[in-house]
């Protein structure tokens, strides 16, 4: 059972930077998949990855021009936006391990 670390970044800057950062590492190697959701936004598109054991990676989820103009539509009504990140890895004999992490994304006064 591959073992999963998996952190959220770039929250605070996400609207002027126009992405988000997942860093994750796996205990042994896996194919990693990533599912993003922006609450009552969006629904991203599944990032795929291949990871060595222990290997760090950092996925940069790019916001589009049309997520942006409807994640600043919904922060003009609400004070922010959850952000929920579904992490799988699956490692060579099948084993998956599944691991989600939310944050949210702040109005700027």
């Amino acid at each position: 059972m591959p073992k999963l670390n998996v952190a959220l970044s770039g929250l605070n800057k996400a609207l002027r930077k126009h992405r988000v950062r997942v860093a994750m590492r796996c205990s042994e190697r896996c194919s990693i998949s990533l599912g993003t959701r922006l609450q009552h936004v969006r629904k991203l598109k599944a990032r795929h990855r291949d990871l060595a054991a222990n290997e760090r990676a950092v996925i940069t989820i790019k916001l589009s021009k049309s997520t942006l103009k409807k994640l600043r539509k919904r922060l003009k009504h609400h004070p922010s936006v959850r952000v929920k990140v579904a992490v799988r890895a699956t490692d060579a004999a099948g084993n998956t391990k599944a691991v989600h992490r939310s944050g949210r994304i702040r109005r700027h006064h």
